[in-house]
């Protein structure tokens, strides 16, 4: 482990370096070489006007405090593809605003081929964001997601059926997704809300509720007025 630590980690000055260094060579391939995916992701970490290293800590510190199987902030930023899959799609979505909406679709494109997760470049993410073994996440163009949520395997937030237009999810701070939960249309998901595993979501849940099933139901807080189908 030592020559993996020390290129991965130790060689260089910053985080951001580190995870450009990181994510580049990940990301190499016969048609586009880690060198040149490197600048890509160097000049995305270096741009003034957004702090993505800040944003990669907040990210860590979340997997740290939210994950029971972090031991180390090491081990998230070596390993785990949630992580890296965030990192990726924050570039990306960088890259995307710029208007380099063909570099941001092949970031998008990478991801989903070394991590299975597929975030649309567009889609905005908070701050503190923790997609739990990742595999099989998908996050359509129009979604926004709030700070401090934590995703499991599976996650689903998608459109409506609608052709074109803000059709996705828009999720709270503070929110649990349970794996393969699924969040259709352009609904909102209240800040500290839960959905179980398997819940099919397609009307808005209020803040600090839980809701499970297929057809999704709130169970909680257990009163009548929110005892209902959504």
């Amino acid at each position: 482990m030592r020559a993996l630590v020390e290129k991965g980690v130790l060689q260089h000055s910053s985080l951001k370096d580190a995870l450009a260094f990181r994510l580049s060579h990940e990301f190499g391939s016969v048609f586009m070489p880690p060198q040149n995916w490197s600048i890509i992701f160097k000049q995305a970490y270096n741009r003034g006007d957004c702090d993505l290293e800040e944003l990669a800590c907040l990210d860590l510190i979340s997997i740290k405090e939210m994950d029971h199987a972090c031991d180390k902030l090491f081990t998230p930023f070596m390993f785990f593809k949630g992580f890296k899959s965030v990192q990726a799609h924050r570039v990306g979505h960088t890259l995307w605003k710029e208007g380099r909406k063909d570099i941001a679709r092949l970031i998008q494109s990478r991801v989903t081929e070394l991590y299975a997760v597929d975030i649309h470049p567009a889609a905005k993410l908070g701050k503190g964001i923790v997609l739990d073994h990742a595999t099989g996440v998908v996050i359509g163009e129009t979604a926004v997601v709030g700070d401090n949520c934590y995703f499991l395997h599976g996650v689903t937030l998608g459109g409506n059926g609608k052709a074109s237009g803000d059709r996705h999810p828009k999720i709270g701070n503070n929110v649990v997704l349970g794996c393969n939960s699924t969040v259709l249309g352009n609904i909102v998901v209240g800040h500290g809300s839960k959905a179980g595993a398997g819940a099919v979501i397609v009307r808005p849940i209020p803040g600090g509720s839980t809701a499970v099933g297929f057809p999704s139901r709130i169970i909680f807080p257990r009163h009548s007025q929110h005892d209902y189908c959504i």
